[in-house]
């Protein structure tokens, strides 16, 4: 991501030992008016391999959705619960991502929930996935609900 002034940005930084950790990065960008989500794995004890990470852009349905899912709203994002899928294609070639946000934690306990990026290209298909706390939710509420007046073009 940029370190461009005009990003407003929110990374989770998800390491583990055995190095099967994510980061994810959220970047609010005036100029596109949406939300850049791009996720990348852990290489070793203290980087990510963001040169090959999954990246999406996120539309205001994709925002609404998320912010739902956050407030309790909904389980998970999508219309069956089983994600949100964006298509697009580039130099001829259909590429298939797909956002998933669901809630793994049980009424009474602290949320938490699930936030998986993946992408499928010709057959590779690359998945990124990390866990979201409750105080790291309402970081990112935060951020995406100061999203929606930019993408909306209301500001």
């Amino acid at each position: 991501m940029s370190k461009n002034k005009d990003w407003k940005e929110y990374k989770l930084y998800k390491r583990k030992k055995d190095k099967t950790g994510a980061c994810s990065t959220w970047a609010v960008k005036h100029e596109d008016r949406c939300i850049w989500l791009s996720m990348a794995k852990q290489k070793d004890e203290k980087t990510f391999d963001h040169d090959n990470a999954v990246t999406v852009k996120l539309g205001l349905t994709d925002v609404g959705q998320l912010i739902a899912a956050i407030e309790g709203d909904m389980d998970a994002v999508g219309s069956d619960g089983r994600g949100m899928l964006h298509k697009f294609e580039r130099d001829g070639k259909e590429i298939y991502t797909t956002i998933g946000f669901s809630k793994l934690s049980k009424s009474g306990e602290a949320p938490r929930y699930s936030l998986c990026l993946s992408k499928k290209e010709d057959n590779n298909i690359s998945k990124v996935s990390h866990v979201v706390l409750a105080h790291e939710a309402r970081i990112l509420l935060a951020l995406l609900k100061f999203a929606v007046p930019i993408m909306s073009n209301w500001v």
